[in-house]
């Protein structure tokens, strides 16, 4: 058995043959420039790659605690390798009779010593790693991996039911206050409504005005009209003058009949301005109405709070500003408001088949 020193002796010797084989780069084997196409070395460019590679690795390795026998092994494949490359770095064409054949013996002699170097190093290079691997603290580390991750998650799920539970309150809010300004918002129809009647009542405003006028001046000037009769002879005497310039019955009667007509023309122009005038003021003042009642609605609603009945009662109240018929003082007929226990059952009913 090898004593401790021989081992250090082949150790040595290996580390040196190794970091030869390091430093020697396999493009620069091909020798290109040197040798030409026809004796270069590029087809075993990938047999140089492969093995500098493999003693590359066990040049990195840690080889302590590797015995004698397994160094001696290591160190024979080493030199081996070294001196076959060492052959095709001082390969020259005029030393051979045949430098072709040379040349891909020297190539094929590399190639197939692969497996053998393989065999050899590979077991080492797995032992240096494995021997520099805590899989112990490997598996550890995994483990509190897993249990963060774990961890992670379990906070992930709770922060998003939180704010799942939040997204969920914020909508019903949003809900809630959407449905109070959507009624608010129908105020708007209302309020163009009532503009349309208040420029087409002061049209027929305009309009009675005018009538009233030709109404009262048409009577002022048929009170200063009067038939004429026939006219004067001068041969004939004064009483027979007098029966001639009075006008006889039916000249009174159908200049009187045409006074009538016209008058009353003018008279039905004046109350259907007058009744047009009223229809649209009417209509203008239960329309504003009912645009002061959807506007202030949202007000009082939040002003209720959480009271649900009081929002039932402001929503009844706004359902019967709509619904109901409005007294405004300008017709003179107007039916009575629908009773609000009406409206009450209707809600209440339409709320039971929901």
């Amino acid at each position: 058995m090898a004593t401790f020193e021989q081992e250090e002796v082949v150790k040595k010797e290996l580390k040196n043959v190794l970091a030869g084989l390091s430093q020697i780069n396999p493009k620069e084997l091909v020798r290109a420039n040197e040798l030409g196409n026809d004796f270069n070395f590029e087809p075993g460019l990938q047999a140089f790659e492969r093995t500098l590679k493999l003693f590359q690795d066990l040049h990195e390795s840690n080889l302590d605690n590797v015995s004698h026998n397994v160094l001696k092994t290591i160190s024979t494949n080493a030199k081996d390798a070294h001196a076959k490359l060492t052959a095709i770095q001082t390969f020259s064409p005029a030393q051979h009779q045949s430098p072709f054949n040379v040349r891909n013996d020297l190539i094929n002699q590399l190639r197939d010593s692969y497996d053998t170097y393989f065999a050899a190093v590979s077991p080492v290079i797995a032992y240096s790693i494995r021997k520099g691997t805590d899989f112990g603290a490997l598996e550890k580390k995994a483990q509190e991996a897993v249990s963060s991750m774990d961890a992670y998650n379990k906070d992930q799920i709770e922060k998003q039911k939180h704010v799942s539970s939040e997204m969920e309150s914020v909508l019903q809010k949003v809900r809630q206050a959407a449905a109070e300004v959507g009624v608010s918002q129908h105020a708007t129809h209302f309020k163009e409504e009532a503009q349309s009647h208040e420029v087409s009542s002061k049209k027929w405003l305009r309009a009675t005005i005018v009538a009233a006028i030709l109404t009262i001046a048409w009577g002022i000037i048929s009170f200063f009209i009067h038939p004429k009769g026939h006219p004067i002879e001068t041969d004939i005497s004064t009483a027979q003058a007098a029966q001639l310039i009075a006008p006889s019955t039916s000249q009174v009667i159908q200049f009187t009949v045409a006074k009538i007509i016209i008058l009353s023309a003018l008279y039905y122009i004046l109350v259907w301005c007058a009744r047009n005038y009223n229809a649209h003021l009417h209509n203008f003042v239960v329309n504003k109405h009912r645009q002061n009642s959807l506007s202030t609605f949202e007000t009082f609603v939040k002003a209720a709070g959480n009271d649900q009945d009081t929002k039932n009662a402001v929503l009844i109240q706004a359902t019967q500003s709509i619904f109901s018929a409005q007294s405004s003082g300008y017709i003179h007929k107007e039916h009575e408001a629908e009773s609000p226990n009406k409206f009450i059952e209707i809600l209440r009913g339409t709320g039971q088949r929901t």
